[in-house]
């Protein structure tokens, strides 16, 4: 070498030097050869005593490959750092294809990516069209072959490929994305650093592949997802916890929802309100809404946060307009800096006027609760309907068990009765299906005919247990569904009540009668066995008749009792035994002429036709003192039986 770094004077200064020091000393040097081939060796030279003079030794090494290995992989970091900082597909593979061309000095490559869908290699960048073979390269060429097996090889393209003139190439895989090529027209092999590097490029362009896959992933994904969010009601917000507080909190995402719930973009509302978001807060809800929010930095800062807060609160927009907004706060722990929170919000004022109408609803049909007649239950219902939810075109039918029939109880205020049927049959098909299967149905009057009445083309049929049918006619197939169903079970807890209440009431009255006539059946047991008692007691007829007679006063269904014998040849009764009752009326009643009293007397009936008779007055035809009929205790129905003792 001639340069100066390299010269005879340098090298001379270095012997003067180890030889005054006797210090060893290491250094580079580099040579050609007779052909002009540069060299770089690692000269090591120390002071040497030889043949009993001081000599300095000299050995060296080459370290030429290594010395370009070191300067390939030093001159790579530049590729490395642009790839990157890529932000296609398309731009990785031209920096690989310049970097082996410039740096590892090898001008002639090509890149192909993997096409998973038609398993084969697409030719994505190149030097020269055709330098390599074909653009595609079936699970058949050598390419492919090395890419499956993840191998780095020397290949020669022009064997395999016909149309190739690469002779010899370093072949090595960019991991699951592709594969390079590399090389020069006419060499025949290559030194094992420029393999190494070679792998070394393509593990970096994998990498930086990875992470424009992982953008792009990411990319789709955030636009899915802002895609959804977007749509669904709810805004989301983002931001540091300890940003909550913050007139212009500068959150790290909102959804577009808030432009719609607010009527402003969340980051431009501090010009219609001086506080921000918390400008926008109703007067009623500041303050509560404040404390609120610092309750939820304090959990924080404590660490004792629970895993969702909800809060309920309205918001007056720049035009006077109230809304109500429910808003659920979920505090997140974040990989870097202070914790974040996301907030939920949802525009939920219909659904707080929903809530006001339903309890306006509830309030109007209290009286059904305790209301006791079945056709004033429909009346109630129908008008709150009208009044309420606006709906005045009902009908309630109530099933009839008797006639197996449903009957018109009531109609809305704009129902008119006269228009429609006062019963509807198994055959009115589909009401009868809505009550026997108890689902609501939506049908057009022509599938139900009997219905049809005014401009009303739909009716909307709910069941009501096993009560009946609500009905309700419109000029759309749309119905409001919530408020049927709120008016139909309203209606059908309280038609269970009543029809349960009349029940009870059938079932307790059939009770009273049963325990009646078992009381009744005790007592004439108990009566038999005492009257039995007595005529065993007693041994002559006088006797048998009389005790019987005290026995049968002796209970409380019996107030008096008598026996009498026919007179033989005549239809005149003779008393014979009198308990209980005035002997004098007794004779009086059955004294009368004989004409008068077989006509007019059941004990006669009774004699006559040996069969119990029931009266109404036992002296009937007797008469007081002062010529009025007898004002006794015995114008009550009594029981009449012939004489068999």
């Amino acid at each position: 070498a001639n340069t100066s770094e390299y010269s005879k004077k340098r090298g001379a200064e270095i012997i003067d030097r180890v030889a005054e020091s006797s210090a060893t000393e290491e250094f580079e040097w580099v040579v050609k050869d007779s052909s002009g081939e540069t060299h770089i060796m690692l000269v090591n030279a120390t002071l040497a005593t030889i043949d009993g003079s001081d000599r300095v030794l000299a050995t060296s090494q080459e370290i030429t490959a290594r010395r370009k290995r070191e300067a390939v992989m030093e001159n790579l970091q530049g590729a490395i750092d642009k790839m990157q900082a890529a932000e296609n597909v398309e731009q990785i593979y031209r920096i690989v294809e310049k970097t082996a061309e410039e740096v590892l000095q090898l001008p002639r490559t090509a890149c192909w990516g993997y096409d998973e869908s038609e398993e084969q290699l697409q030719c994505v960048s190149q030097t020269e069209s055709g330098e390599f073979g074909p653009d595609i390269l079936p699970p058949e060429s050598p390419e492919y072959t090395a890419f499956q097996a993840g191998n780095t090889l020397e290949y020669s393209p022009a064997e395999n490929h016909q149309e190739a003139s690469v002779q010899t190439a370093i072949l090595t895989p960019i991991r699951d994305y592709g594969i390079l090529a590399a090389g020069q027209c006419q060499r025949g092999d290559y030194e094992p650093y420029l393999t190494d590097a070679a792998q070394v490029l393509t593990a970096h362009a994998a990498v930086a592949l990875d992470r424009i896959h992982r953008g792009k992933r990411l990319k789709e994904s955030e636009t899915r997802l802002q895609a959804i969010i977007n749509r669904i009601d709810e805004a989301i917000l983002l931001l540091p916890v300890s940003k909550l507080n913050q007139p212009r909190p500068e959150p790290d995402y909102v959804s577009s929802g808030y432009d719609d719930l607010l009527g402003t973009p969340l980051g431009t509302i501090h010009e219609v309100f001086d506080e921000g978001f918390f400008g926008a807060l109703h007067p009623d809800d500041y303050d509560s809404y404040c404390r609120f929010i610092e309750s939820i930095q304090a959990d924080v800062q404590a660490g004792e946060v629970d895993q969702r807060y909800i809060r309920t609160y309205r918001i007056r927009l720049h035009d006077g307009t109230t809304k109500w907004i429910r808003s659920e706060y979920y505090p997140t722990s974040w990989l870097e800096g202070e914790p974040r929170i996301v907030i939920v919000s949802r525009d939920i004022t219909e659904r707080k006027a929903r809530e006001e109408t339903i309890e306006s609803f509830h309030d109007i049909t209290a009286k059904l609760t305790t209301t006791e007649a079945v056709h004033e239950a429909g009346n109630i219902a129908v008008n709150a309907a009208a009044s309420v939810f606006d709906i005045p075109t009902t009908a309630v039918y109530t099933y009839q068990e008797g006639s197996g029939e449903l009957s018109l109880i009531s109609t809305g205020p704009d129902m008119n009765a006269d228009r429609i049927p006062d019963t509807l049959t198994a055959d009115t098909q589909p009401v009868w299906e809505t009550f026997i299967g108890e689902s609501m149905q939506i049908e057009s009057v022509e599938a139900t005919p009997v219905l049809q009445t005014d401009s009303y083309q739909y009716v909307f049929m709910l069941p009501l247990g096993t009560n009946g049918v609500l009905i309700i006619w419109g000029k759309k197939s749309s119905f409001d569904t919530e408020a049927g169903s709120i008016l139909a079970a309203t209606l059908e807890a309280s038609l269970n009540r009543l029809y349960g209440e009349q029940q009870l009431e059938s079932h307790r009255e059939e009770l009273n009668q049963q325990t009646e006539r078992a009381q009744r059946l005790d007592s004439i047991a108990e009566l038999t066995h005492r009257v039995e008692a007595a005529i065993t007691r007693e041994s002559t007829r006088k006797g048998i008749q009389k005790a019987v007679c005290n026995e049968l006063t002796s209970v409380d269904q019996f107030a008096g009792a008598m026996t009498a014998t026919g007179e033989v040849g005549t239809n005149r009764l003779t008393t014979e035994t009198i308990v209980g009752i005035e002997s004098r009326l007794v004779h009086q009643s059955l004294s009368a002429p004989e004409k008068t009293q077989k006509a007019s007397h059941p004990a006669i009936k009774a004699w006559q036709s040996n069969e119990a008779c029931v009266a109404e007055d036992i002296l009937r035809g007797v008469t007081g003192g002062v010529g009025n009929r007898y004002p006794s205790c015995w114008n009550r129905r009594c029981v009449f039986c012939a004489d068999s003792i």
